[in-house]
């Protein structure tokens, strides 16, 4: 737009100028972006030979629920993405249970595993910065009042799992409220992306188009993770 700047153009101002704040952070905010993708891309292209080969229940849940762990836990896969390939390999409910389950396994992997490992030295940075400090506050409290401060963290932000597990972890907010903050926050998510990959692989596989009553529960279930992220968006509300 002539003699002004176009909505875009500040957009990406805006990003370059959050980008150039995040100083010693910039290596992680690089490496949460491009590893997931990576192995979203990886994982996406040989879906239907792992979904195929996985093996049955009980051994095929405990194995998904393990690789979610280490692939999410590890920023190797996003979670969602995590959620969608159980779902394909194993069905709706034995992929939602293996996703929760992998979930909760991956919190607790990153948090006090794999950060404190790879960045501690950035702790003293991260400490200063208003949101550690903001997490740090809403997940205060009492035992209840922290545990759905820490779901909606998870929840409601816009930044991957691996980055919140980042923040919970330089917040020094203990597994206690970590954890079952991330189960109650998959059990919700979960549902509707291990959903969308069973219905994927009826299709991909077979040619079986997703029939009315399917469609409908996808959508129920979408439906309550959208609701669920948007009442965990007010609580954030004003979170920098």
């Amino acid at each position: 737009m002539q003699g002004g700047v176009s909505s875009s153009e500040t957009r990406w101002q805006h990003l370059r100028a959050e980008f150039a704040d995040l100083g010693p952070l910039r290596p992680v905010a690089v490496a949460t972006a491009v590893l997931p993708t990576a192995g979203l891309m990886l994982v996406l292209g040989n879906l239907r030979e792992l979904a195929a080969a996985w093996p049955a229940a009980p051994l095929g849940h405990a194995v998904a629920a393990a690789a979610v762990a280490a692939l999410v836990g590890a920023v190797l896969l996003p979670a969602a993405f995590a959620a969608f390939a159980a779902g394909a390999c194993l069905g709706v409910v034995g992929g939602a249970a293996a996703a929760i389950a992998g979930f909760a396994f991956a919190a607790a992997l990153g948090q006090f595993v794999v950060w404190p490992f790879a960045v501690t030295r950035l702790y003293p940075f991260m400490a200063g910065r208003p949101r550690v400090a903001a997490v740090q506050a809403l997940c205060a409290g009492g035992p209840a009042a922290a545990v759905r401060g820490a779901l909606a963290l998870r929840l409601g932000c816009a930044v991957p799992f691996q980055v919140v597990s980042l923040y919970l972890s330089a917040a020094r907010i203990p597994a206690r409220v970590a954890v079952p903050g991330a189960v109650l926050a998959a059990a919700v998510v979960a549902p509707a992306a291990a959903c969308a990959g069973a219905l994927w692989r009826a299709w991909a596989t077979d040619g079986v188009w997703p029939s009315a009553p399917q469609w409908a529960a996808l959508a129920a279930r979408a439906a309550l993770a959208l609701g669920a992220r948007l009442c965990a968006r007010r609580a954030l509300a004003g979170m920098p």
